[in-house]
């Protein structure tokens, strides 16, 4: 199975990659990312309050874009999300909506623990949500 990592996941990584280390040593080779989340996580390393945690944020990109691979937003994608966004309206984010889009083109799981998807999810049965932390986070 394909595992399609959203933006709260992958910020967790970069914040405590004690809480993720086991399912990517697991998942290893299964792990893929939307551009679109790159851009959210690059959005949150240009955030960070001075120079030197830029450079440090910028650099665990780097590291983390050689453990899970970038798919590129493209033409079926976008598509999807299209179809996704005239169902849905303002009920759900575009950026969510992007990355559940990516999941289904992929046939891919969306791995997060944000409840956006799951209510994408209710809308959308073809995509499959799991949360990694169900247990261990809020």
């Amino acid at each position: 199975m394909a595992f399609l990592l959203d933006t709260t996941i992958l910020s967790i990584h970069l914040k405590r990659p004690d809480l993720t280390f086991t399912r990517f040593v697991t998942h290893g080779g299964q792990l893929f990312t939307s551009q679109v989340v790159v851009g959210e996580l690059y959005a949150w390393a240009f955030r960070a309050k001075t120079p030197g945690n830029h450079e440090e944020r910028l650099a665990s990109l780097d590291d983390l874009r050689l453990q899970v691979e970038v798919l590129p937003f493209d033409d079926d994608c976008a598509k999807k999300f299209g179809e996704m966004k005239a169902t849905m309206g303002t009920a759900a984010g575009a950026i969510d909506l992007m990355i559940a889009a990516t999941s289904v083109v992929l046939d891919a799981a969306v791995v997060s623990c944000d409840s956006d998807f799951f209510a994408i999810q209710r809308i959308f049965p073809e995509i499959h949500v799991i949360n990694w932390f169900e247990e261990t986070l809020p």
